[in-house]
């Protein structure tokens, strides 16, 4: 968490179906509890979200979401 003087900003870590609809599988506060939910590499994670900020792939089974508070 990042505490800024307008608010909290907190990142959610998601599996979703890689299906148009990318339902979610599983939802973490950090890359290593999905790791450790889904049974992967945290490494995997890193990569996955990585390769798809960088314009290498269109979609990730992973995805992370900014939140504000």
């Amino acid at each position: 968490r990042t505490i800024f003087k307008i608010g909290i900003i907190m990142f959610l870590y998601l599996e979703v179906t890689k299906d148009k609809f990318e339902l979610p599988l599983a939802v973490a506060e950090s890359v290593e509890e999905l790791a450790r939910l889904r049974n992967v590499s945290r490494w995997s994670i890193y990569h996955s979200l990585s390769n798809t900020n960088v314009g290498k792939t269109n979609k990730s089974k992973y995805l992370k979401i900014k939140i504000e508070e």
